[in-house]
């Protein structure tokens, strides 16, 4: 496959770097591979570790691509259908200065994969 960069190797969604390296006798090295998905599901690719011996190894590196998926389950125990009911705004009913008031949201992973989630504030 034709390399646009010669310091690294793109094969579909991986990508690994260096492209080329030099080991000498006990020396190791880190090889970074990246994993950038287009599509979701398991992607496979099959790449040859050649050495200038004539000697080779096959490995395979696979991903697996996930669209990230979070469901707001239910508020205040009351189940919420988004397909019916679309919900962009949380509702808080009238309040008094110096009191609060609290609303308790169910949320759900509906990914296959696990992923940290975190609130942000944006104005």
């Amino acid at each position: 496959m034709k390399q646009t960069d010669a310091d690294s190797i793109k094969i579909g969604s991986f990508t690994l770097n260096p492209a080329e390296f030099y080991l000498y006798s006990g020396n190791a090295i880190d090889i970074y591979v990246t994993f950038n998905p287009d599509s979701e599901g398991t992607l496979e690719e099959k790449l040859i570790l050649a050495c200038d011996n004539q000697t080779s190894e096959y490995y395979k590196v696979v991903g697996r691509g996930a669209m990230l998926d979070l469901d707001i389950i239910s508020v205040d125990n009351k189940e919420v259908d988004f397909k019916t009911n679309p919900f962009e705004t949380m509702y808080f009913e009238n309040t008094n200065p110096t009191s609060d008031s609290r609303r308790t949201i169910k949320i759900k992973n509906s990914a296959p994969i696990p992923v940290p989630y975190h609130w942000s504030i944006y104005k």
